[in-house]
């Protein structure tokens, strides 16, 4: 029974070098061994005289996105025809490794779902490490990089990845003709041209890692001191992300010393030879490159090639090439991990250095551009030889057992914020009920993970990791991600019925048991002027999570009120909230369990709807909570003892929404958290006193809005 491949990568009939890629691969592959299907990113369509075997389901991946326009990657699309292709393998050929993050985490689902085993043969350009980049290629079954550049700089840091060498495209037609039949081809094709003349050709897309400006304003420099210099555009003139038309006439150069590649011309793999036949030299002078066909074709032609230094082109240009140095700063559009585009730093050759390059050329003896072309061919076919044998590899990959690390153990997710890890401790012993004897692991945000240390449910903490994220299915046998798969972002705490507090373990069918912090210590000097103090606290904090809308500016007037009343005021909370003209000022120097010793020790605490808030309620400490744009209803303390007076404000009045927000309106002139009169503040204080004094047995929770 034949083996069930989706290949996916751009159309095998494209003139981009992905489509080349596949192209070659499908042609190589044995079609009595493997039966397979292409989900095909459209691209400008060359000539259909380049054979792919027939009667091949071809599932073109453009689709409309929810803005009306046309998407050619169509993530959607595809995650549909993985659930229905049966696929064995699911091969990507030639994609950068973010294209589908946005869809990563769904293929990866699909993968363990379904069973297939996932390659991706991809490249990578970068001159340093991006970590979200390795998490995406650490969850691949079969991760492999098609340069060594880039197999050398990735391999420690992920322990599966493999090199793939990939047949260049129609390589074998590819060859170096004999000088009179270069000189016709160059007659025929660059008519008009004196045939002493230099033509250095460009042959790339009219894109940001081409650079092609810097290589027009090179040559612009450089046929100045070599006038029958021609500089030849194999790209997009008027498309494209340069106008380039215009920038050649900005840089001054006339129109003779310009050629462009001439409409109504079949690029066939034919004609492409006589393009590097015909010109002296190529000129590629790009950011980065994963791998250039480009300049492995010229190699193979035996076209010398100036090329930029670094990534992949030293592997194909070191001692058979001319290399210009990347001296210049750049910025790369490209995306992230979270499928985000961010412009990437990464080092350009400056236009002089380019020139020199040129200029060099020029002026250098036959002899030596004679030893280029050689040894360009030497290279190229050195470079060929070692290709690998697609169905070799697939054979390899099908028969591989993949190794099985899944761990009986729980791993509990959750990311932010800090108050909703508080409120998941409740749900632990449950989670730890439901599945006895096996451990349980929770991965938080890194400056969160104090809050775990030492809790008697928890084995250990895992700080936040995508990579862990991507295979935590894999790695763990349960797995639990309640904020994550259920909690939508957005206005949830709006209209909602319930308390947050309830959310995880209503979500996770469990019984809640009681919130756990541990109590530590803070040192010395802090301890002591804690206890040392011989008057009641009451803890008070001026900013929560979100201090453009949780701050309290007028907390100074509150604490001369609570001093009059006898207490010794202390501020806690992170070291950029703002002042709030306590007796003790510890904010920013107590880490989370610090916070919960002193928190113990208050008899009263004025809060802000925070972490803080949902400590002092889980450690019974009466308070008054200030809200704005969150709603009261839904994200109150629950309050564990004492009393609870939780203060909103008089939205009708003072909000142009009319309700809380949760902080989605984030030009909102109105910061309703700094609406309260410290009066009444300190008035909720003398009813928490008074309620006290009677002993109640269970915690009474009080809502009030406006003054």
């Amino acid at each position: 029974m034949s083996t069930k491949i989706l290949f996916v990568g751009e159309h095998p009939l494209g003139h981009t070098g992905n489509s080349g890629m596949l192209n070659s691969i499908i042609n190589d592959l044995d079609t009595d061994q493997y039966d397979f299907s292409i989900f095909a990113i459209e691209t400008q369509r060359i000539a259909n005289n380049i054979p792919i075997p027939k009667n091949i389901s071809i599932h073109l991946a453009t689709e409309t996105a929810q803005d009306g326009s046309q998407d050619i990657w169509g993530p959607n699309k595809l995650l549909n025809i993985l659930r229905t292709s049966q696929a064995d393998l699911v091969v990507m050929v030639g994609l950068d490794i973010w294209r589908y993050s946005s869809i990563f985490n769904s293929i990866a689902d699909l993968r363990d779902n379904i069973g297939f085993k996932w390659v991706w043969i991809f490249p990578y350009d970068l001159d340093y490490i991006r970590k979200d980049w390795v998490d995406i290629i650490k969850n691949i079954d079969f991760p492999c990089v098609y340069s060594k550049y880039g197999y050398n700089l990735l391999k420690p840091h992920v322990k599966q990845l493999e090199y793939f060498r990939p047949p260049p495209p129609y390589h074998e037609i590819l060859h170096r003709e004999v000088y009179e039949k270069r000189k016709n081809i160059r007659k025929r094709i660059f008519s008009g041209v004196n045939e002493d003349a230099t033509i250095f050709g460009f042959i790339g897309n009219n894109q940001f890692r081409k650079d092609p400006q810097r290589v027009i304003k090179g040559f612009a420099l450089a046929v100045k001191k070599n006038p029958d210099a021609v500089l030849y555009l194999h790209t997009e003139m008027n498309t494209g992300v340069f106008n380039l038309i215009q920038y050649c006439k900005d840089v001054g150069l006339k129109q003779n010393q310009v050629l462009s590649k001439k409409t109504g011309v079949i690029l066939t793999p034919e004609y492409m030879v006589e393009i590097y036949n015909a010109i002296d030299c190529l000129v590629l002078c790009s950011f980065q490159e994963g791998l250039s066909w480009t300049v492995l074709e010229a190699l193979k032609c035996g076209t010398p090639v100036i090329g930029s230094e670094g990534t992949a082109h030293d592997e194909l240009l070191k001692d058979v090439g001319i290399i210009v140095p990347r001296t210049e700063t750049a910025y790369l559009p490209l995306n992230t991990g979270e499928g985000k585009l961010t412009w990437m730093e990464t080092k350009a050759c400056s236009p002089n250095n380019i020139a020199r390059a040129m200029d060099f050329f020029c002026k250098s003896k036959i002899e030596y551009k004679k030893e280029l072309s050689e040894k360009s061919i030497k290279r190229g076919k050195e470079w060929i030889s070692g290709v690998n044998d697609i169905n070799e590899f697939l054979a390899k990959t099908k028969d591989a057992k993949l190794e099985v690390t899944q761990k009986n153990e729980i791993l509990f997710i959750q990311h932010s914020a800090a108050g909703d890890l508080l409120m998941t401790t409740r749900c632990y012993k449950g989670l730890k009920e439901r599945h006895s004897g096996i451990p349980l692991n929770v991965m938080t945000l890194p400056n969160y993970a104090d809050i775990l240390i030492n809790n008697p449910y928890v084995k250990d903490i895992y700080t936040w990791d995508n990579s862990l994220l991507n295979r935590a299915k894999r790695d763990f046998r349960y797995v639990y991600n309640p904020h994550g798969d259920r909690i939508a972002p957005g206005h949830w705490g709006r209209n909602c019925n319930s308390l947050l507090s309830d959310f995880y373990w209503k979500i996770l069918g469990i019984e809640p048991s009681d919130f756990y912090i541990q109590r530590l210590k803070p040192s010395y000097e802090i301890a002591g002027m804690v206890e040392d103090n011989t008057k009641p606290i009451a803890v008070i904090q001026t900013s929560g999570g979100d201090s453009l809308f949780r701050t309290y500016k007028y907390m100074s007037d509150v604490c001369c009120g609570l001093r009059d009343k006898g207490y010794y005021t202390i501020q806690i909370g992170g070291a950029k909230d703002y002042p709030g003209g306590a007796d003790l000022n510890l904010a920013g120097k107590l880490n989370y369990r610090e916070s919960a010793w002193v928190m113990e020790r208050a008899k009263i605490a004025v809060t802000i709807d925070s972490f803080l808030s949902h400590l002092a309620g889980a450690l019974g400490v009466s308070q008054v909570c200030l809200f704005g744009s969150g709603n009261a209803i839904v994200t109150r303390p629950n309050q564990q003892g004492n009393v609870l007076i939780c203060r909103s404000p008089d939205y009708v009045h003072s909000c142009i929404g009319l309700g809380p927000c949760s902080a989605m309106l984030r030009d909102c002139p109105l910061k309703c958290t700094g609406a309260h009169d410290p009066k009444d503040i300190l008035s909720d204080i003398d009813e928490i006193e008074g309620i006290v004094l009677k002993s109640v047995t269970e915690p009474i929770v009080i809502m009030k809005h406006g003054s």
